[in-house]
């Protein structure tokens, strides 16, 4: 599976989107390396609701899951007129919003935002990320593939030397339910995954 070992600084020193503070918080807070697994598949193949439906068959396993969604358009998240809002728009390149049992970091900046760059920040208080999106991004993951008249089926194979899978699934008119027993293959090779990098 692959993973950013958070014990090694040299992978990630070279990444300017995160201070020296969070670099040395994450190689101190987080002896394990953090796995990540991609869902892949078109706009409305349902990537999002795999994901919802899969997180509480990991989370029962054991796991710690963060999760990344990857947004092709351009994002406008804090509310205009709102403090938060202000800092930013007076120059702040980062904002952090912390209320009592939440907080939100906005992040503004002229280049691209690397998601190499972020792993060690969610990589402090989870084992696994599950990442939507990011297809050009060489990762362990399943891809949705829709076909009309197709049948449920998971299979599993190698992309770019990473283990993969493949999930068929046939259109769906109304609320989107992947089988459990697909959810529940599907977890136990992410889990076997994770066993097999931790102890790499």
């Amino acid at each position: 599976i692959a993973w950013l070992d958070l014990t090694e600084k040299h992978q990630i020193a070279d990444e300017s989107f995160i201070d020296q503070d969070t670099f040395v918080r994450c190689l101190i807070d987080s002896p394990r390396p953090t796995a990540v697994f991609g869902v892949r598949g078109n706009s409305n193949s349902g990537k999002t609701r795999l994901i919802e439906q899969l997180l509480p068959y990991l989370i029962a396993r054991g796991s710690s899951v963060a999760t990344v969604k990857h947004a092709s358009h351009k994002l406008s998240l804090d509310v205009p007129g709102k403090d938060s809002r202000r800092h930013a728009e007076a120059g702040a390149s980062r904002v952090l919003l912390v209320g009592p049992l939440s907080a939100s970091l906005f992040v503004h900046q002229d280049s691209p935002v690397e998601l190499r760059s972020w792993l060690p920040v969610l990589g402090a208080d989870a084992d696994l990320v599950l990442v939507e999106g990011y297809k050009k991004t060489t990762m362990p993951h399943v891809e949705i593939r829709v076909a009309e008249g197709a049948d449920w089926c998971l299979e599993q194979t190698t992309c770019e030397g990473q283990h993969s899978w493949i999930l068929n699934r046939p259109t769906c008119d109304g609320d989107l339910e992947f089988p459990e027993v697909l959810l529940q293959e599907l977890t136990q090779g992410i889990v076997d995954l994770l066993i097999g990098s931790h102890s790499s």
